[in-house]
């Protein structure tokens, strides 16, 4: 028998393979064979030297908190691989169960070249081979930050180890993050559980700084690693892989590169490269919006890693690249104005609602009812090649002239009926060698054998007639009925079927008439946008939608600024700058403070409530538990208890300390013997009253046991009610947190654009105010194009609306005829189980399945003896004479 586990939350046990399909340092990897529900999941069960209670709560933790939007239903893909369960060996922490994921690790991906095993699999994402190689690795660069989104969402994890070898994709584009079990666990700015690695050429610099905090427990961590992947990914090549020359020339590794910040396209380093790669040349060809992100993640985060760019503006930004109206209508609510408003789609009526469904429990009855034929012999004519023929040495034409001229002789002399006797005997010597031929004794077998399966197949034919005769008597009065109200039904759902296709028919007509005016309010306000004085001065592009524009301007802003910067440089260290993060900070810490302090003193109450209304729901019982108090229970059934009894069984009760029920572990009934659960035992039958005693000991416990089983489910549900809120309120605290963090960055931008102001004077100034002008003047078109959408698109709405109620309507209405006719079959289906009618069916259905059986037997036979069909005397004779 396969060894058990047992999961920690939900006490299934489980069984995994024998052998492990993949391993590592830490541990390694089996499937699960049972039970079926969880063959979806694997396990990882750690080395015995990797097993720690720390590793133990950290597994438990992150179970208990999942990424938020982490869907596991049946089918789903799992963008992120987390642990699902911890997994326990007789009470010992041994691993966890998670998701099982398939693909290749995306560091196929991150070299020049795709590895030639795998091009042609991967032929879309390979450069040479298709134009569309940058844009399907910019959809797969999406895929990639919305997964890690779904991790920093949660303000509580960093992944810190973050590398193309924790990235599994698949052609198809969907990926999965991989080896959670490793992340930083951090709440309230402090680690709970550290992570135990991380890899160097993917570590931010700020790690080889002397810092007052842990960097590890900063997203902008993961943030650097993020940069690096996507970079990888795109080029092929690490973003720090160039040869350095003075006054770098001894720096040889990756880490030692991004210690000191040589990202080969730092403006200010460039003439510090020797030999820069030749994949590093496509970056420029890059949308310009891409490359900024790139520039604020290697060269504006490696003096402030808060402004490194987080992973949902890497999925705003690729988005906005791909300009692709289905990814736009998907995942356009993590981008800013402009884009809230999709182009109108229509979902058609026939993908909203569902068809009635209805009962098809008496269909085989009916098809046997109404079909009368039997299943047929086929007939398989062999070729040519296939027959069968004598292995006979022919006579040769000597032979041949000798024999006619010895029977014309013996004619001629004796007798012409000398002659005849003589052909008959030399006819008859050779039926009987023909006889004893191999080839004829294996024709015979085969056709014997063909006769001996003949015979059953027309027996079970005779058989099937019998059983169909008796099968339709049984059910004359009740399938015919049954196949009226089930032909019933098919024609109401076929007939809503035909209606809600022709009302999808009328969606998409109202669909394009709403997409034309959707484009034309679209163009209108782009052209207002362009005909700005101020906004016209920007570099001109095919804008589809005020998000493009808006993301140009920034584009150029970011342009001129970084012309002046330049010249002037500005300091992380200006004291304006740093005053101003000293007071933001200090905000911010109060904030933060109050935010946790005022979801912790709620949390603290709703445990308390609940450890509360435990202690109730337990209180009566427990009370009831306590010997004691009811002593008398023993004698139940007896009128009268003599005191001396009573304090004989209350001394020796308090000698073994029984006070309570709940201290037994077993009462045998039959030997009298009492075990408890510190495995002391004791015997009833020294008692008086032994036996009343021992029965009503038995009936409090067992009475006892269901009391606290029945509380016990109540109290997982009481925990279960408590567990949510507690959940609502973390959820709450997490969203007021990201806020703040979002404040915190506004607020960080304002001051790093005020210290400008100072450090670059009138130049910046008056481009600031263009700036804030350009936006300002964007964000009222915004606004207004929502207003006047939502006027224009309104009462196609409506009418959309409309007509999907006409359909509710509509299966309503054939969903009620459907469930009347199916109350009136279920009638007749009690009389179609009824035994003598089960019966009938049930012989009929082997008689048939016997017949299936049969036939291919029958078939091989049929055309084996047709091979020998040429297998007669007469062709034997004719083999002999023929030349």
């Amino acid at each position: 028998m396969a060894k058990q586990y047992k999961l920690g939350k939900s006490g299934l046990l489980i069984s995994l393979s024998a052998k492990p399909f993949a391993g590592g340092g830490e541990g390694n990897l089996y499937k699960i064979t049972t039970p079926k529900k969880l063959r979806k999941y694997v396990a990882k069960l750690y080395h015995a030297h990797k097993l720690s209670p720390t590793r133990e709560e950290k597994i438990n933790y992150l179970a208990a908190y999942p990424p938020m939007e982490l869907d596991e239903n049946t089918g789903a893909h799992s963008s992120v691989v987390w642990v699902k369960e911890a997994l326990y060996d007789r009470g010992k922490f041994v691993g966890f169960i998670m998701p099982y994921t398939d693909g290749e690790k995306l560091e196929i991906l991150c070299t020049p070249k795709i590895p030639k095993k795998l091009r042609r699999d991967w032929a879309r994402f390979d450069f040479k081979k298709s134009p569309q190689a940058l844009d399907m690795r910019l959809k797969l660069s999406f895929n990639i930050c919305a997964a890690i989104h779904q991790v920093h969402s949660m303000e509580r994890y960093v992944l810190v180890d973050m590398k193309p070898d924790n990235i599994v994709i698949q052609t198809n584009g969907l990926v999965s993050i991989v080896d959670t079990d490793s992340v930083e666990v951090v709440e309230a700015g402090k680690s709970l559980f550290d992570a135990p690695v991380a890899t160097p050429e993917y570590t931010p610099p700020e790690h080889y700084r002397t810092l007052d905090y842990d960097p590890t427990e900063r997203e902008a961590w993961d943030r650097f690693g993020l940069g690096v992947i996507l970079y990888k990914l795109l080029f092929g090549i690490h973003p720090f892989a160039a040869s350095s020359g003075a006054p770098y020339e001894q720096l040889t590794t990756l880490h030692d590169k991004i210690k000191h910040g040589l990202f080969v396209h730092h403006p200010a380093k460039k003439s510090s490269f020797s030999i820069i790669p030749p994949p590093h040349k496509a970056f420029y060809k890059l949308d310009e919006s891409l490359q900024d992100l790139f520039f604020r993640c290697f060269i504006d985060g490696g003096e402030d890693p808060d402004l490194r760019p987080s992973a949902e503006e890497w999925c705003a930004t690729i988005l906005l690249t791909l300009d692709d109206e289905r990814a736009y209508k998907r995942y356009g609510h993590i981008l800013g104005g402009g884009l809230h408003s999709t182009k109108p789609r229509f979902a058609l009526p026939s993908s909203r609602i569902d068809l009635p469904s209805y009962s098809v429990a008496a269909t085989r009855l009916v098809e046997l009812n109404n079909n009368n034929d039997l299943p047929k012999q086929k007939t398989i004519l062999p070729s040519k090649q296939e027959l069968k023929d004598f292995q006979v040495k022919r006579l040769k034409w000597g032979k041949m002239l000798a024999l006619c001229i010895f029977v014309g002789l013996v004619s001629f002399i004796g007798t012409i009926l000398a002659g005849i006797g003589l052909v008959g005997f030399l006819v008859y010597r050779a039926h009987k060698t023909f006889k004893k031929d191999q080839t004829y004794r294996n024709a015979q077998r085969v056709r014997k054998s063909l006769a001996v399966t003949q015979k059953k197949y027309y027996t079970k034919l005779y058989k099937i007639g019998q059983s169909r005769k008796s099968f339709k008597r049984r059910v004359r009065r009740i399938v015919p009925k049954i196949a009226r109200l089930t032909k019933e039904v098919k024609g109401k759902v076929e007939g809503l079927k035909k209606y809600l296709k022709e009302q999808d028919h009328r969606v998409k007509e109202l669909e394009t008439k709403a997409l034309e005016q959707y484009e034309s309010l679209n163009q209108k306000y782009v052209k207002k946008a362009i005909g700005h004085r101020v906004i016209a001065r920007v570099e001109d592009g095919n804008y589809s939608n005020l998000a493009k524009i808006r993301i140009a301007i920034h584009t150029a802003h970011k342009k001129a600024v970084d012309e002046l910067v330049k010249e002037r440089p500005v300091k992380e260290n200006h004291p304006f700058m740093k005053e101003g993060k000293i007071a933001i900070n200090s905000l911010m810490q109060n904030k933060q403070t109050k935010i946790s302090d005022l979801i912790g003193v709620k949390v603290m109450a709703l445990n308390n409530e609940k450890e509360a209304k435990i202690k109730l729901l337990y209180q009566g019982v427990r009370e009831d538990t306590f010997i004691e108090n009811h002593l008398d229970r023993l004698w139940k059934g007896k009128r009268t208890i003599s005191d001396a009894a009573k304090e004989e069984l209350k001394e020796a009760f308090e000698e073994l300390k029984f006070t309570s029920i709940l201290k037994i572990y077993n009462v045998n009934t039959r030997t009298g013997e009492v075990t408890l659960k510190d495995g002391r035992k004791f015997n009833t039958k020294q008692f008086r009253d032994s036996k009343l005693i021992l029965t009503n000991l038995k009936y409090w416990h067992d009475e006892t046991k269901h009391q606290l089983n029945a509380l016990d489910k109540k109290r997982a549900l009481l925990k279960k009610t408590y567990r949510q809120k507690i959940s609502v309120l973390e959820n709450e605290k997490r969203m007021e947190l990201k806020s703040l963090d979002r404040f915190k960055r506004e607020e960080l931008a304002k001051v790093k654009i005020e210290t400008q102001k100072i450090v670059l004077g009138a130049p910046f100034t008056n481009l600031q105010a263009q700036y804030e002008t350009m936006t300002d003047y964007v964000t009222e078109l915004e606004t207004a194009y929502e207003k006047e959408e939502e006027l224009v698109l309104n009462d196609y709405r409506s009418m959309y609306e409309s007509i999907v109620k006409d359909c509710e309507e509509r299966a309503n209405r054939v969903a009620n005829e459907v469930e009347e006719i199916e109350e009136a079959l279920q009638q007749y289906n009690k009389k179609i189980n009824h035994p003598k009618v089960q019966k009938s069916y049930r012989e009929l259905e082997e008689d048939l399945a016997e017949m299936k059986q049969l036939l291919p037997e029958l078939n091989a036979k049929a055309f084996e003896a047709r091979r020998y069909k040429e297998i007669t005397f007469s062709n034997y004779l004719r083999k002999l004479t023929q030349d």
